[in-house]
Parts: structure tokens; sequence; C-alpha cells
């Protein structure tokens, strides 16, 4: 019985190590990983397919240590991260990370098609500026961050209507919400030294300053959406008072460059005026200065609203070996490089590994939206989102493959569950252990038939007395099965418990990957109970049954008992 407890035990938890090595390396039942982010009308798409009965949006990138930003609202749900592997129930670990506030921005009313922004541009006396690049920032239901073009911005005073086309299909996922506006344009340059004299070079810092102060206006007036592709847009839905609490920035990222040259623009007012919301700013100017005798490249300067006013630290998970990375505790904040900027993460949480990174290594896990948000909020562009994990019914969904970019790759549980126990090699050993079993089982119970029929033998004089002094067959047949049942009953409970007890010891040394290495997430112990107890009973039963067939081929009594007078 032992025997057979501890052989189920290591085929059971070795089979259960399989499918908790695929389930980590896939993180869902379905992930899907992207060679190019999906435009904002196809994530409704993927969501809503069928077979498919929740999806989460993943951005994940390696910034010496590995980060993934997904859906804090339904990773419960979706994430196959093993309970034993965090401190916390599923259930109260992913709404450490959840946003308890309302998202920022302006939530952008029905299923629009299309946006529109009614902006006016105003340059400064004696500088040309241009068209400017418009382009707005976008956030869908999922918290993912789309930076869509509006096109251009003419700089002559007069109001232009600055549209984004969102979902020809109305497949994004909705709510949609503006984050923000942003105009770029190219910094007013000057012929770069050498000057002839001192007096020219003074003269032409002069006027670079002169040229670099002038003030520009950009002023907002209205905004609309469309439900279809083309045609008017109706009504505006929100005018210039809507925006008037946005953050205004202007700044020039090129300037960071060791060979440029310049001032940056600034902000010098964002106020309501005359039914609009106008940003005056310096324009600056500048240039970029490669090699010695060539002339100089124009850089660009940019203009950004943005419904965040301030980078304020968002709570995030982190595994042990983060902590111990960053010797940081509970409580603590520490900074995620993304992009080009540097946002503040305190840890709320603890988990000992993450699936779909290396191991137990060092990982962070922040709410998509929370950190598109601060990105959007430092003026860094959306962290494209290269995965989707998906929760389903049965596997892959068939339709599935079909519309996904070019150099999508699909993974699944149980296509990787599947080949690791289909894999020969470890399957060979897995049978001799069933055969094994098998083996004890059948010598225990010719073990205990054999004990059971020289029980019986011997004690024929006494069933012949119990005969004798009127003790029926039937009596004599249960009074040894029952003798035969309190022995083996304890039997095999000590030999489960004692087969338990070795598989606890064992049976995570003795389980190893075809690569000759423990497995991770480490073996599990799995008691398979309804099948011990059926070998159990199985064992307590032969000795009833083999008792039962030898008392129904008992001599007659009379003659026993003779021979038992002879002898």
């Amino acid at each position: 019985m032992g025997t057979g407890t501890l052989v189920l035990a290591q085929h059971q938890s070795w089979r259960q190590s399989q499918l908790d090595q695929a389930a980590f390396a896939t993180g869902a039942d379905v992930r899907v990983n992207l060679a190019a982010p999906f435009p904002v009308d196809r994530t409704g798409a993927l969501a809503h397919a069928r077979g498919i009965r929740s999806a989460m949006p993943v951005s994940s990138f390696y910034t010496g240590f590995d980060v993934y930003a997904l859906d804090a609202r339904t990773a419960a749900g979706t994430v196959l991260l093993r309970p034993d592997l965090s401190g916390l129930p599923m259930t109260g670990l992913w709404p450490r990370i959840t946003p308890g506030r309302a998202s920022p921005g302006l939530v952008l009313p029905g299923r629009p098609v299309r946006v529109a922004i009614t902006a006016m541009l105003r340059a400064p006396r004696a500088v040309r500026l241009g068209a400017l690049s418009a382009s707005l920032t976008v956030q869908d239901g999922w918290g993912i961050v789309y930076s869509v073009p509006a096109g251009a911005l003419p700089a002559d005073g007069r109001y232009h209507r600055l549209a984004i086309d969102l979902s020809a299909g109305q497949q994004a996922r909705y709510p949609l919400r503006l984050l923000g506006l942003s105009v770029s344009y190219q910094l007013p340059g000057f012929p770069p030294p050498p000057y002839p004299s001192q007096a020219a070079m003074l003269a032409a810092m002069r006027a670079e300053e002169r040229t670099a102060a002038g003030r520009a206006s950009l002023a907002l007036s209205a905004l609309a959406v469309s439900p279809r592709a083309t045609g008017a847009f109706p009504a505006p839905f929100a005018g210039a008072s809507a925006l008037i609490r946005w953050h205004a920035t202007a700044a020039s990222a090129n300037l960071a460059d060791p060979h440029a040259h310049g001032i940056a623009p600034t902000v010098t007012a964002w106020r309501p005026t005359a039914g609009a919301a106008s940003l005056t700013f310096t324009v600056g100017s500048g240039q970029l200065m490669q090699v010695t005798g060539r002339p100089p490249l124009p850089i660009s300067g940019q203009l950004a609203l943005t419904a965040g006013s301030s980078v304020v630290a968002i709570p995030g998970i982190a595994t042990r070996a983060f902590f111990g990375a960053a010797s940081a505790h509970l409580g603590d904040i520490v900074q995620l490089p993304a992009g080009n900027a540097n946002v503040p993460v305190r840890l709320v949480a603890e988990v000992r590994a993450f699936p779909t990174a290396a191991g137990d290594g060092p990982v962070l896990i922040v709410d998509q939206a929370s950190l598109q948000e601060a990105l959007a909020s430092e003026l860094q562009p959306p962290l494209p989102v290269n995965q989707w994990w998906l929760q389903t019914a049965d596997g892959i969904p068939a339709g599935l493959p079909a519309g996904l970019p070019a150099g999508t790759t699909v993974a699944s549980r149980a296509g990787a569950a599947a080949g690791l126990l289909d894999d020969p090699l470890p399957n060979v050993p897995q049978l001799a252990l069933l055969v094994i079993v098998t083996a004890a089982a059948l010598l225990a119970g010719i073990g205990f038939v054999v004990s059971v029929v020289a029980a019986v033998r011997e004690r024929r004089l006494q069933d012949a007395l119990l005969a004798a002094l009127g003790v029926g067959r039937a009596a004599r047949t249960g009074q040894l099965c029952l003798e035969q049942l309190m022995l083996s009953v304890p039997a095999a409970a000590a030999g489960a418990l004692i087969g338990a007890g070795l598989a606890r010891l064992l049976v995570p040394a003795v389980t190893l990957t075809t690569g000759a290495v423990a497995p991770f997430p480490p073996v599990r112990v799995v008691i398979p109970v309804g099948w011990t107890v059926l070998l159990a009973l199985a064992v307590a039963a032969v000795p009833v049954l083999a008792a039962a067939a030898a008392a129904a081929f008992r001599p007659d009594p009379a003659a026993q008992l003779r021979a038992g007078e002879t002898t």
C-alpha cells in the first residue's frame, strides 16, 4: 500500500508539474504575441471573437528587469499565477494595483469614429513657423493609449479643424477618452559659428534671443465627435472650458543632444479668452550641428496639453528577486525607466515569480492604464501593447489566427501541456512506475491469499468445534472475514500514510525536467485521494475475499473432530 501510494503520488505530481510549467510558460489560456500593435479599431474585435471569455492587453519590455503593464481589472480571471506563488489570494492581489480613482481626460460621448478639435495658431511677427504637425492622444476602455495624427495646423491666425479617424468599424473598446493634444514645429535657426567678428557673434546672439522670445498663441475653441467616417460633424459636445484645467507644456527634446544649440520654448500663459482656451508661448530657437563645416540640421519644438498635471507614484507588484535586487521593501517607491521618463512606482505586494518571465528573476507588474497615463503626462509616446493574454473556453479559438498582423505568434496552455505530457523521454519512467505499483499490488494480493489460506488450514479444528456447538457456516465465515477486515483496514491506512509521507520527502527531489533540472514552478506534491482510497479498499478487500473463498471449501466438521481426536 505504501509503494502504491508513493507511485501514484509521484505520477500525479509529475503530471501536475507539466501542467503548471505549461501555464507558467504561456501566462494565460492563450497568449498572442504581436509583431505590431493593434490599431484602436481591432482591439474590440479580438476581445469579442468566438470562444474568448476575456482579453487582457499586456505591454512587456525589459529595462534591466522585466516589466509587465497589464489590465489589473481582468488579471484575476486571465493570469495563470499559481496561488502558492503569491502571498495574497488572487482576489486580493490584483485590486492592490487597480486604479482607485477616475481616469483623467475628457470622455468622448457615444461610439465616435472621428474626433475633431477646432484650433488656431498665430505666429509672432517676423517669424515663419510654417504648418504645425498636430496629433491627439486617445485612451480606450482597455487603458491603451494611442497617439493619432490630426493633420497640419497652419500658423495663419485662422481657425482650422484638426480631425482624427479612430474606428471605421466601431470595433474599439469604449468609452474613449481624450488625454491630450500635441503640436510640433521646426524651431527657427541661425547661421552657425564661426562668425567673422566678435560684433557679428553678439549681433547673431541678440537676434536669436529676440526671435526665441517672440510669443505665439494657440487657441482651442470646440470639440466634436462623429459616429460616421464621412460627412459633416455634429454640433460640438464640449467647449474650451473642458480643457482649461489641462496642463500646458512647451519643450524641445532635441536640445538635450550635446551637439544642439538653442533656446527652448516656454509656456507664458494658459487661460480662457473670448470663448476659447488660449496657450501663449515663446517659440524658442535651435539647430543641430553634427559635423563641422556642414549646414546645421533643424530641430523641432513641441507644445502639449495633457489631462494629467503631475506624475504620482503608481502601485506595482514585484517579485521577491526584484525586492532583493533593488534593496527595497513593501511601501517603498522605485523608479521605472519607460521611454525617456522615470515613472515612480510604489511597491504594494510581493509574488515569488510571474508567468512568462525567466524563472524567479526580478519582475515588476503595473496597471496598463496607470502607466500609460503617467507617460502621457510626461509627454512620452504611448507604450505599445505587444501581447494579448486571453481566457478561452477551450484552447485556441478556431478563428483566432485569421486577421492577426503578419509575424504574430499564438501560444496556448493546452498546446504547451500536450507537448510536455507527450514527451517520450519522461513518459517511459512514468510507465515503469505504473508497472511497479501493479506488480506491488499483485504481490500483496498473492501474499494475502497465501496467508489467509494457511490461517484457515491451521484453524480447521477450531472451526469444527464451533460447528459442533451450533454456530452456522455463515456466522463462522462472517467471523473469519471480520477478523481479516480488522487487520487489513488498519494495515492499508498505515500503508497509505507511509506512502504519503515518503511522497512528501522524495517526489520533489526525483521530479525533474527533460534537462535533468528542477522544474519551475516548483513541484507540488499531489496525493490522488480518489485513486489512493480505491487502492486501499482493494488491498483491504483481498484478505476478506480470500477468507470468504477459503471458508466455502471447508471439509466435514465431524471428520475434522475425529481427525483431531486421533492426533
